[in-house]
């Protein structure tokens, strides 16, 4: 649940040493609360462009960010495919990779 000081963080202190404190306040605590927490950090909206980010809408043509969602998703939680308890990964009849999540799911979180 990293955020970067190369790019929209760059040469702000305030804003990266406050993110930083949140993780510390909750790194033992429950990933839930963890996960909220960064989440609604301003760093975090920032760093992902999700700030201000509006749900799509059918009839205006416009499209939620899904950046974050997918961060979620493949880097903050279950990952790209699923994996057996020993780590393997998971394939189907086809020997194909099985993956852990959709677009449904994606758009699901926006």
């Amino acid at each position: 649940m990293v955020v970067s000081q190369n790019g929209v963080l760059q040469n702000n202190a305030t804003a990266l040493s406050s993110y930083y404190d949140t993780l510390l306040i909750h790194a033992f605590g429950n990933f839930r609360a963890t996960l909220r927490a960064v989440t609604l950090h301003p760093a975090m909206g920032l760093y992902l462009d999700m700030r201000g980010n509006d749900k799509g809408n059918i009839t205006l043509g416009t499209h939620a960010n899904e950046n974050y969602a997918r961060e979620i998703q493949q880097l903050f939680t279950i990952g790209l495919n699923r994996m057996w308890p020993d780590g393997t990964l998971v394939l189907d009849s086809q020997d194909n990779l099985v993956p852990t999540y959709d677009q449904d799911v994606i758009s699901g979180f926006c």
